[in-house]
């Protein structure tokens, strides 16, 4: 793989990186929205089953309000379970790419390394054939 290719592909994989590490902060803040949510619905129930009524259809249509309450506060807790779990999802993607980023950057350090290797070794060979040339050219010899 070249070196304009691989640099491509770093870009590419860097890219990929950032988009999933956005996705996983922004379902973090849309499962921190939801247990807010949820801790609210908890907490007016609480003020709801607070109320004291004496008389009967009172205490009915408080007991219905309470029950509509718990349903409220369970469906606020599936909504925190469910951005949980998406939270789960998009740190898998980003580790993924992560992962991926990791290994391409390595790949190409090492192409890099191996290059300036290469280009050493030639300008090594340059010199001795430089050198070789010269003695040549002045009839030295040991």
């Amino acid at each position: 793989m070249n070196q304009r290719r691989l640099d491509t592909v770093v870009r590419v994989r860097a890219l990929r990186e950032r988009i999933a590490r956005s996705d996983v902060a922004r379902r973090q803040i849309e499962l921190a929205g939801e247990r807010a949510l949820e801790a609210a619905a908890w907490a007016r129930l609480g003020e709801r089953s607070t109320e004291v009524h004496q008389r009967a259809p009172r205490f009915v249509a408080h007991r219905a309000m309470l029950d509509e309450g718990v349903h409220e506060a369970r469906r606020a807790g599936d909504r925190v379970a469910a951005a949980g779990a998406n939270v789960a999802d998009a740190m898998s993607v980003w580790r993924d790419e992560a992962r991926r980023l990791d290994g391409i950057e390595r790949l190409a350090e090492r192409v890099r390394t191996d290059a300036a290797a290469e280009l050493e070794r030639l300008e090594r060979n340059e010199i001795d054939d430089l050198v070789v040339m010269r003695h040549g050219a002045t009839g030295v010899e040991r």
